[in-house]
């Protein structure tokens, strides 16, 4: 070889050596960013699928708490407390928010669910937690029917600033952290759970063990740059790169605050999952370098191949992210926030829901939101929209949409306002169907409208009494009825003993212990009114008990029955007199002395007198009867003007008398009254006659024991004093 041609070849092989080394430092160069951009491509993918994971928890919890939420604010409104009212409402809502199963909590801290499973709830936190008032989430409990992990959400309900009890929801925990850890990076991955002081609450079934640490702080050396030293800071960002045991791993971070509590969601997959194809690469520019000629044709094909695999990657993340959002409850749609509200994505679960294709949803809407929304609604969803973004909050709106065949839906809006690289803003919106919900709200709002009409419309008196709480609701008709609003025992929750008549309160504290007893008998009390009087009326009332068989509530009525009742006592009074004379019929009068008989005298004694009016059949036949009818009037008005308080008098033939004088002192006093009423008895009368009257006596206990005795004895006695007399003796 000349001096020419091997200057040349040495030539060549510089020119070789240059350009290979040109292009070797080319090929890495650029291999060396495309390492850094599939690096930083996969750690935002990470981030991204990290900050979704959170996002699809978040909307689910959520919209789960919010449901509750609501739920327990219309029974709030309602007054709704009692698991028979509640229980059958919540059967629906378990279905459609997809849960395990919901439920009411009493204020004595007996839980009821929807699947019949009754509990103690009383030393539960989250149970105080609902007795003072606020919402709070119970995440990673136990459930004790199947020993899976469960999220508990609870939430008061408040009527009039107390608290009737908590409704609660049950949501398996490990139902949607479970597919997110299977699909992250086909498992070579792992998420984990923490709370916001780094406590590891749940982790997945992934590859990357770290079981034995229980917070996520001992997973990063103390000397590594932002090493947490009390929980999670914010510091930590999105996650990163770090080091473990001298592997390296990646580790996505993203909040999930909630209610009453949050969460940290945690991604960690190793180094070389994420950069699995590093090596490959540089051995491809090793190949390179030493085939020099096919290097171009290589790089291309390398370049095409990791190109093909990023977009199989990006793909399939975007796969997962759809698979997420068509799985979210309700449905999910993006739209711009500008004038156009147009629509730039649509699930197909939202389609489905209202029953449209996409054809038909852009044909039918023109793809804007605005035309989503029912119209008379659409300026009250626009204005609470503004006024959340003015908050910089989240805005929450309820409103109707028409589905494709016509009917109405009730939508629950839950969005999220997102900007963009471009400077865009995006509205990200879940839906749930909320139409069952609000049919029920309607229902109980009828039913409650109804009641209370019947209740206003209606001449009795409505009364319920709680006695848990110890609050009474009397219906307006009590007060129209006794000029005063009801006096409520403030001990037992009942009325209060002052709104009873002082002779009838006995009666009314047995009523009120039958009904507790569970006995239901209607009672005839008198209520008084004001400013004065009193109204007889009929009360009758049942106990409901709780499932343990203790009354907690008294519903009755109070029905006015004083005109019934006065007539009542008119009619037996009016029995119980002679019609002629107004004194005791025959009848009447024993039965009154034999109840006085039964009762020992005072003093003295009691004394049964026998009246017969003399001549009485002369008067008839001289003067007519209408005179003899005057003469017994007057008689009966002589004889009652000489009685004592407590004494009795009767007419107990067609001129015979009956009285009975009570605790006469002696035999002297006895003299003195007959002689007192046979003067009273002797009247004149027209045509020259007189009237006059033979008494005969008998005194309790000294002559007789008993009615008949005195009788016989004092009727015998007024016929001899007849005969005596020389007066006609009947019979003879």
């Amino acid at each position: 070889m000349d001096q020419k041609e091997w200057k040349g070849l040495r030539t060549y092989a510089l020119y070789c050596l240059v350009a290979a080394i040109s292009l070797a430092v080319v090929f890495l160069v650029y291999f060396s960013r495309t390492k850094r951009n599939i690096q930083e491509q996969a750690e935002a993918q990470l981030a991204e699928v990290t900050r979704q994971y959170a996002n699809a928890i978040k909307t689910d919890m959520c919209g789960t708490i919010q449901a509750v939420e609501v739920l327990a604010h219309v029974f709030g409104e309602l007054g709704q407390g009692v698991p028979e009212t509640i229980i059958p409402l919540l059967m629906g809502a378990v279905d459609t928010l997809g849960l395990k199963r919901m439920g009411y909590i009493t204020p004595d801290g007996m839980a009821h669910a929807t699947d019949g499973l009754t509990f103690d709830a009383r030393n539960r936190p989250y149970f105080k937690k609902a007795l003072m008032g606020s919402p709070s989430v119970s995440i990673l409990l136990v459930d004790k029917t199947d020993d899976n992990p469960i999220n508990v959400y609870v939430s008061p309900i408040i009527h009039k600033g107390k608290v009737l009890g908590a409704l609660f929801a049950t949501v398996q925990t490990d139902a949607f952290i479970m597919s997110i850890d299977d699909r992250l990076f086909n498992g070579s991955g792992q998420v984990l759970v923490t709370d916001s002081q780094g406590h590891i609450l749940f982790r997945g079934r992934g590859s990357v063990q770290l079981a034995r640490y229980g917070n996520i702080a001992e997973l990063i050396p103390p000397s590594a740059p932002g090493s947490p030293d009390h929980g999670i800071p914010d510091a930590f960002g999105s996650g990163g790169l770090f080091s473990y045991d001298g592997r390296p791993y990646y580790m996505a971070h993203s909040k999930l605050e909630l209610t009453s509590t949050e969460w940290h969601i945690f991604s960690i997959v190793p180094e070389d999952t994420l950069a699995a194809n590093v090596g490959t690469i540089q051995r491809e520019v090793l190949y390179l370098m030493l085939f020099f000629i096919g290097l171009s044709m290589l790089f291309l094909w390398l370049v095409l191949r990791m190109q093909g695999r990023q977009a199989k990657r990006l793909r399939r993340a975007k796969q997962f992210l759809e698979t997420v959002i068509e799985n979210i409850p309700g449905g999910f749609f993006r739209y711009s926030n500008d004038e156009k509200l147009e629509f730039d994505y649509i699930s197909e679960g939202f389609l489905k829901l209202i029953g449209h294709s996409r054809d038909s949803f852009k044909e039918t809407y023109g793809n804007r939101f605005d035309n989503l929304v029912h119209p008379e609604d659409r300026k009250r969803v626009f204005d609470s929209i503004n006024r959340q973004i003015k908050r910089s909050d989240y805005d929450m709106v309820e409103y109707r949409v028409t589905k494709a065949d016509g009917r109405i839906l009730w939508l629950f809006d839950k969005a999220q306002l997102v900007h963009d690289e471009n400077g865009r803003s995006w509205f990200y919106v879940i839906v749930m169907d909320i139409t069952s919900l609000r049919k029920t709200q309607q229902e109980l709002k009828i039913s409650e409208e109804r009641y209370r009409i019947l209740t206003e419309l209606s001449e009795r008196i409505i009364f319920e009494h709680d006695l848990v709480i110890r609050r009474s609701y009397f219906s307006p008709r009590f007060k129209e009825k006794f000029g005063y609003d009801p006096a409520v025992d403030g001990a037992s929750g009942s009325l209060s003993e002052h709104c009873i008549h002082a002779e009838d309160r006995p009666l009314y504290r047995q009523f009120f212990s039958r009904i507790l007893s569970g006995r239901s008998a209607p009672a005839e009390l008198r209520f008084l009114k004001q400013p004065s009087g009193v109204l007889w009326c009929r009360v009758q009332a049942v106990a409901i008990s709780d499932e343990s068989g203790q009354p907690v509530r008294i519903v009755g009525e109070i029905a006015d029955i004083d005109t019934e009742k006065r007539n009542t006592e008119r009619l037996r009074k009016k029995a119980q007199l002679d019609p002629l004379t107004g004194l005791y019929n025959a009848s009447s009068a024993r039965k009154r002395i034999e109840a006085c008989l039964r009762q020992p005298p005072g003093a003295g004694m009691h004394v049964l007198a026998v009246i017969d009016v003399n001549h009485f059949k002369q008067i008839n036949d001289t003067c007519g009867h209408l005179t003899g009818d005057h003469a017994l009037i007057e008689t009966a008005r002589r004889l009652s003007a000489m009685l004592n308080e407590g004494d009795i008098a009767g007419r107990i033939g067609g001129d015979e008398f009956i009285a009975l004088f009570r605790d006469v002192p002696s035999r002297d006093a006895l003299e003195r009254r007959i002689g007192e009423l046979r003067r009273g008895l002797s009247f004149p009368l027209p045509d020259g006659l007189s009237m006059s009257a033979s008494i005969g006596m008998a005194a309790f206990p000294d002559d007789a024991a008993d009615y008949t005795g005195l009788f016989r004895m004092a009727d015998a006695s007024m016929y001899a004093e007849k005969r005596h007399r020389g007066e006609d003796v009947k019979g003879d």
